[in-house]
């Protein structure tokens, strides 16, 4: 979701990184790699933190929470770019 807000420059080609409240893994698909990645969050908060969009069977982060994700995963901060960050648009 970074990617498609802009936060991100990177875009997904053939990897797709996934939060999860599941345990982590990797699954190499015809498509590509989904990585899940384990973070320790409530239903309550998940549906706080998440939207509904159309065309999408699942529900996705907002801006906020996959930067708090990445930032929990410990994943590079470097290619954040704060200003889209900081942008209210969702």
């Amino acid at each position: 979701m970074l990617s498609e807000f802009g936060v991100i420059s990177q875009i997904p080609i053939s990897l797709i990184t996934v939060a999860t409240t599941g345990a982590s893994g990797t699954f190499k698909t015809r498509y590509g790699n989904i990585e899940f990645t384990h973070v320790d969050r409530t239903t309550e908060n998940i549906m706080a933190s998440t939207l509904v969009m159309d065309a999408r069977p699942l529900r996705v982060a907002r801006k906020r929470e996959a930067y708090r994700d990445l930032v929990a995963v410990g994943r590079n901060l470097g290619m954040v770019d704060m200003d889209e960050l900081n942008d209210d648009d969702e």
